[in-house]
């Protein structure tokens, strides 16, 4: 499917020149073709992106870059397609990496609050997917943290644990570890690590692999 999708990614290219050129520029007929091939190639995207288990092979292909670009497209049809398409591919830290790195976290915080309740509720849905995933990698990274894995690189590990101790490593510890905060019930401590473990993986995203 790696080279359906591109096929796929490079029709609605084409197809967004025509329909978004100069009026006059295209005779009616063709608009009008290329403005059905846009959304026949842009179902097909969005049912790929949430049919593809290695969401990467479509990150890599494009995919997530026209779901981006689309994002702010003056037609709601388009940006409804748009949206759940990005929505369907928020399920890996490639893919939300990319989105943080192209700005379009902000976008899609934005079409939650679109007056077209498809495009809020899947905008929505986005953002559920993002926080689930960045959840679970912090739960992660306080994981290795805490209990190092033998293969890891020890000068990367080392660093880790040095950011790592500066937020999270001292909530976990409290008053009497890093400087944790006194009165801190182990509760707010671990709510406090965990979301600084978020902010250093949604860091780490928004640097790159």
């Amino acid at each position: 499917r790696e080279g359906v999708a591109g096929l796929l990614v490079d029709l609605t290219w084409r197809a967004m020149g025509v329909v978004h050129a100069e009026p006059g520029a295209f005779s009616p007929a063709r608009a009008e073709f290329m403005g059905g091939l846009l959304f026949t190639a842009l179902g097909a995207l969005v049912n790929l992106a949430d049919e593809v288990k290695d969401q990467a092979v479509l990150e890599r292909e494009g995919v997530l870059d026209v779901f981006i670009s689309l994002l702010g497209d003056p037609d709601p049809s388009v940006q409804y397609y748009a949206i759940v398409g990005v929505q369907n591919l928020m399920a890996t830290a490639d893919c939300v990496g990319a989105l943080v790195r192209q700005g379009g976290e902000p976008v899609v915080e934005e079409l939650a609050l679109s007056p077209v309740e498809a495009i809020a509720e899947a905008a929505r849905g986005a953002h559920r997917n993002i926080a689930a995933l960045l959840q679970q990698l912090s739960m992660l990274d306080i994981s290795d943290l805490l209990i190092p894995d033998e293969e890891d690189d020890e000068a990367e590990a080392e660093a880790e644990a040095e950011a790592f101790a500066g937020g999270a490593g001292a909530a976990l510890a409290g008053p009497e570890g890093f400087g944790g905060r006194k009165g801190d019930s182990e509760a707010e401590a671990g709510a406090r690590a965990i979301a600084h473990a978020q902010a250093l993986r949604r860091h780490r995203l928004a640097t790159g692999p």
